[in-house]
């Protein structure tokens, strides 16, 4: 199961991505003060999970804008040494908010934590609606749970995911390849009909 771990990973990733972009004026030379202006600027966006995300963070869930204008700057600080590499963010309120700054899809990390059980989900989903006769898909499925197995726990879904891109082309191009010789003898059926419908009609003039 994903960790804390994986997820200040990800949002610090998310950070890297995003930092000179739209609100680069803020991120690119991350300051408290900068980080703190961001936060007043996103307010009017916010959807109802991240009007919580703000209410943990600033510790007044019916806050408003004179709320945030009044914080103790300095509380931003953690956020912007973890941004610069200086030190780990720990506090789990500051990782959801740094998420919610700087968009991390998977936010807060309840829901992160909840993704990969998602993602397996459909996979093995998937599984189950295969065609017996789908060799390859099905060989890359078996792969996948020996992979599972040679964990003894909680399956590791990197190795699922890794595992699923080696395979996916070998599937896709094999499929390609079916779904051409269908189309083409498709054409021919359809060629030699026309002939020989043709044929009969010249026989009966």
């Amino acid at each position: 199961m994903l960790t804390i771990e994986d997820y200040r990973k990800a949002i610090y990733k998310r950070y890297e991505e995003t930092k000179d972009g739209d609100f680069a004026e803020y991120l690119l030379q991350p300051t408290p003060a900068r980080f703190k202006k961001l936060s007043i600027f996103l307010t009017d966006d916010l959807s109802p999970a991240d009007k919580k995300i703000y209410g943990k963070f600033f510790r007044d869930e019916n806050y408003n804008i004179k709320v945030l204008e009044t914080f103790d700057t300095d509380k931003f600080k953690p956020i912007c040494n973890f941004v610069k590499g200086v030190s780990k963010l720990t506090s789990l309120n500051s990782l959801d908010f740094l998420a919610v700054l700087v968009s991390l899809e998977s936010r807060p990390f309840v829901k992160f934590r909840k993704g990969e059980t998602a993602m397996l989900d459909n996979l093995m989903n998937y599984e189950h609606s295969l065609k017996p006769d789908n060799v390859t898909v099905k060989r890359m499925f078996d792969d996948l749970k020996g992979a599972e197995e040679k964990k003894s726990g909680n399956p590791n879904f990197e190795e699922y995911e890794n595992l699923v891109q080696k395979k996916m082309p070998e599937m896709n191009n094999k499929q390609a390849f079916f779904l051409g010789m269908i189309t083409l003898a498709v054409l021919l059926v359809s060629f030699v009909y026309f002939c020989f419908s043709r044929k009969r009609f010249n026989n009966f003039k």
